[in-house]
């Protein structure tokens, strides 16, 4: 789990898929930590057009709380990358 993991996830479906957008997320749900990765840590990648850009995140809550909120970031990344595009 890296920013470069999830930054290769969202341009490989993006090159796969032949599509303009590729998300990749990555990251510890839990239960518990992974190596030095807190529950909570996410990465989130978003690949188009104009490149690939990648965020941090440490979002609070239990293992559905994480991917939900990791769900939400990333579909408001897109949303936000596709209104400004």
């Amino acid at each position: 789990m890296s920013e470069a993991t999830s930054r290769a996830l969202a341009e490989s479906v993006r090159t796969k898929l032949a599509a303009t957008w590729g998300l990749g997320l990555t990251g510890n749900a839990g239960p518990g930590a992974e190596g030095e990765a807190p529950v909570g840590t996410v990465f989130i990648a978003l690949a188009g057009p104009g490149g690939t850009v990648c965020q941090a995140y440490n979002l609070p809550g239990d293992r559905a709380d994480v991917q939900l909120r990791s769900t939400a970031w990333a579909l408001d990344l897109l949303r936000r990358a596709i209104r400004n595009g």
